[in-house]
């Protein structure tokens, strides 16, 4: 796939009957892969990679207002200025398994580079729920906080992080694994 995906409805990719279904993003500043917006659902499983996008906000997905489901996938080598690979501004993401690797934020525009691979905003839910350690965080990048997870300061909504493996993240400022702003 090389184009941007927008989702205004129910869209499930699930990678079941073939090997691997890889969106690459070919290292250009573009949109996000995936955008969902407030009336999408989208469910990611089963051998889906995203890899090597660059954008301002969450290079692989940018969830505004929407639900997302990652169910073994992985979301690698993207690049933005907040949120290396996802984004979530006012939605509900739901991570079961996946890996969520090499991805970095950095000065891209205005955005300063906070959330190497995920930015959570304020009226967010972000839910990482894995037996076995089965979501990987590996070798993320902040230029400024939040090595693998920013969340912004004022987060009011119930997040929760259980069973995830956090190895070899690093923010250049503060929290090379999670950074919450204000705290």
């Amino acid at each position: 796939i090389t184009a941007k995906a927008t989702i205004g409805g129910e869209f499930i990719c699930d990678g079941y009957d073939i090997s691997t279904l890889i969106i690459d993003g070919e290292n250009k500043l573009s949109a996000s892969a995936i955008f969902v917006g407030s009336e999408g659902q989208a469910t990611l499983a089963n051998s889906f990679v995203i890899t090597n996008c660059y954008a301002e906000k969450g290079a692989a997905l940018y969830v505004v207002g929407g639900s997302v489901e990652l169910f073994g996938v992985e979301l690698s080598s993207n690049i933005a200025g907040l949120g290396g690979a996802i984004y979530v501004d006012g939605a509900t993401v739901n991570i079961v398994e996946a890996q969520i690797i090499n991805n970095k934020a950095e000065q891209v525009s205005s955005f300063v580079g906070n959330g190497g691979a995920i930015y959570i905003t304020s009226n967010s839910i972000v839910n990482i729920t894995s037996a076995e350690y089965k979501v990987e965080f590996n070798g993320n990048v902040a230029n400024n906080d939040g090595g693998a997870i920013y969340f912004e300061s004022t987060s009011q909504q119930p997040s929760s992080v259980l069973g995830a493996l956090f190895t070899n993240n690093k923010a250049l400022s503060n929290g090379g694994a999670i950074y919450k702003s204000g705290d």
